[in-house]
C-alpha cells in the first residue's frame, strides 16, 4: 500500500487514500505530499506538481493570529494553580497573588 492524496475539481485537498502499489493512480489523486510545509488549506497545483496554500495571504494571517490567541489563553490547570496560590496566601495571612 502507498499513501496518496485526493483533491477535488477545484484542486482543494479532500482526503488521504491508500493505493496498492500496482494500482493506476486515479484522476484527482497525487502521490505528492505537502510534508514540511505549513498549509492551512492545501491546494494541488498540477502545473507545479506540488501542494500550495489555498488561502490568500490575508486569510493565512488571520489563521496565524487565531493560533497565537489560542496559545495565549490561560488553561484550566494554570488557572487552578493560580487560584490555589492565592487561597494559600490568603489563608496564611498574605495579600494574595500580586
Amino acid at each position: 500500500m502507498i499513501q496518496a492524496y485526493k483533491y477535488d475539481e477545484s484542486f482543494n485537498y479532500v482526503e488521504p487514500v491508500s493505493l496498492d502499489i500496482d494500482d493506476e493512480i486515479p484522476k484527482n489523486v497525487t502521490l505528492k505530499s505537502w510534508e514540511g510545509k505549513r498549509l492551512f488549506s492545501p491546494k494541488f497545483d498540477e502545473e507545479l506538481d506540488e501542494w500550495i496554500e489555498g488561502l490568500s495571504p490575508e486569510e493565512v494571517q488571520l489563521c496565524l493570529i487565531e493560533i497565537e490567541k489560542q496559545q495565549n489563553v490561560t488553561g484550566p490547570e494554570e488557572m487552578n494553580a493560580m487560584a490555589i496560590m492565592e487561597l494559600t496566601n490568603l489563608i496564611l495571612g498574605g495579600n494574595g497573588v500580586e
